[in-house]
């Protein structure tokens, strides 16, 4: 199922004391589109989102997916992801965006362990996009990709026992992954929405500018973890947000994966 999503609005006066940015660049009109499929799984636990405030000039991109093995992972990443929405259509488009949308998360965190008492839950990636680029906060190991010309960078930390192992490691001065990569709960999350200790937020505290041809993917680990960064870049080429998901779409059906999971993206261009 894919869904296309346009923003476009008059460009309004920017109010973030990013003059040296307006004066050099346009403002960026963002279109967007989502993509959601079964896999092999027997159950829908993915759940992406597209809100847009015209007027505000704010668009939101979240892609949420329910723990498997817990209790309710659609019940999870709905909640997460209607929390969230019901946050960013009251938020004040001249204040901190980025403590805006860590409340956002936050408040769905809370209301996921109050409802599933830690028994489930479900990762979460937000992105608000506005005049002079995109704001993120996010837990767990779904992925946040941006494409820059022909280079493809991962914007976003993984939060699970392989990447907490490899960054132990790193800070005690050894570089061999092999005891990571051996670890029995390698991909067990260490960070998701639903915990009672919710602290590890990875975000973005100002903007990352993004320029005309710039494309950025929210997408679960369904696909993240399934196609390779080549495929990934093809795919981020397209010239529209639809041919994107289009296509990463295509890619998985006809690699016919046996135990593919559920699957969700939303790609968002800027012109």
């Amino acid at each position: 199922m894919i869904v296309p999503v346009t923003l476009l609005a008059e460009p309004v006066r920017n109010t973030m004391n990013y003059d040296s940015i307006s004066n050099e660049y346009p403002v960026p009109t963002y279109s967007a589109a989502a993509l959601r499929g079964m896999g092999d799984r027997r159950y829908q636990e993915d759940t992406y989102l597209i809100s847009s405030r015209p007027d505000d000039r704010l668009l939101l991109a979240m892609i949420a997916d329910g723990m498997g093995g817990m209790q309710d992972g659609r019940l999870a990443s709905r909640t997460a992801v209607g929390v969230v929405e019901h946050a960013f259509r009251r938020f004040d488009a001249q204040g901190d965006i980025a403590a805006q949308l860590l409340e956002a998360l936050t408040r769905a965190n809370d209301d996921l362990y109050n409802r599933l008492h830690g028994d489930g839950g479900s990762t979460g990636v937000a992105c608000v996009f506005c005049d002079y680029g995109m704001y993120y906060a996010g837990v767990g190991d779904s992925f946040l990709l941006l494409r820059r010309g022909q280079t493809l960078y991962r914007l976003n930390r993984r939060q699970n026992v392989y990447y907490a192992l490899c960054t132990q490691q790193i800070r005690r001065g050894v570089m061999n992954r092999a005891y990571a990569e051996r670890h029995p709960e390698r991909n067990a999350l260490t960070g998701w929405l639903g915990m009672k200790d919710f602290r590890d937020v990875d975000r973005f505290l100002y903007p990352l500018p993004l320029f005309s041809g710039d494309t950025v993917l929210l997408c679960s680990d369904g696909i993240g973890d399934v196609l390779s960064d080549e495929e990934l870049l093809a795919c981020m080429s397209e010239h529209t947000a639809d041919g994107i998901c289009r296509r990463i779409d295509q890619i998985i059906l006809d690699s016919g994966r046996h135990n593919q999971d559920n699957y969700s993206a939303v790609a968002v261009r800027c012109e």
